[in-house]
């Protein structure tokens, strides 16, 4: 199964559970899974034909190694990616994603729903609910405040510069 280990390379690698939970590694750095591989070509161009979900699905179980079963991973990319993401021709061989059709109008929106419903999926409950600590000057407090509404056993709190 896969590890993830840190980008700041003096943390002891851990699973999913904890990389999710913990945010940042002691060491400071971000997790990503190890092996970090590239999806083989042929999956790359399978993706074409598939659903927005179906895509978040393929690279998903690609990133996650078997840490969530095929249905937890739908169900986390399903609600994640409830809204339109529509891929826009601007010219002849170029295309844009358009990321902010978000509830929030945010592209990050994006990350901090399937975040918000991956932590549901993976985290054992306990008593106290987790806090999630967000500092920002920006719209990353909303993005992330309005991803973990509603998602059990969680809060958040959002801390804005005075100035």
């Amino acid at each position: 199964m896969i590890r993830f280990v840190s980008t700041g390379g003096t943390a002891p690698p851990v699973g999913l559970t904890e990389a999710i939970e913990q945010g940042l590694a002691p060491d400071g750095g971000l997790y990503l899974p190890e092996p970090l591989k590239p999806l083989p070509s042929g999956r790359v161009s399978g993706l074409r034909d598939l659903s927005l979900v179906g895509v978040g699905r393929r690279v998903g179980t690609h990133l996650l190694g078997g840490h969530l079963d095929d249905a937890d991973l739908e169900a986390a990319v399903r609600e994640a990616l409830d809204f339109p993401i529509p891929l826009v021709q601007l010219s002849v061989r170029i295309y844009a994603l358009e990321l902010f059709h978000g509830p929030t109008l945010a592209f990050k929106d994006i990350g901090a729903r399937f975040l918000a419903r991956l932590l549901a999926a993976v985290s054992v409950r306990v008593s106290e609910p987790l806090t999630v600590l967000v500092a920002t000057s920006g719209d990353t407090g909303g993005a992330v405040a309005h991803a973990f509404h509603g998602v059990e056993g969680t809060r958040v709190v959002i801390l804005y510069p005075l100035r």
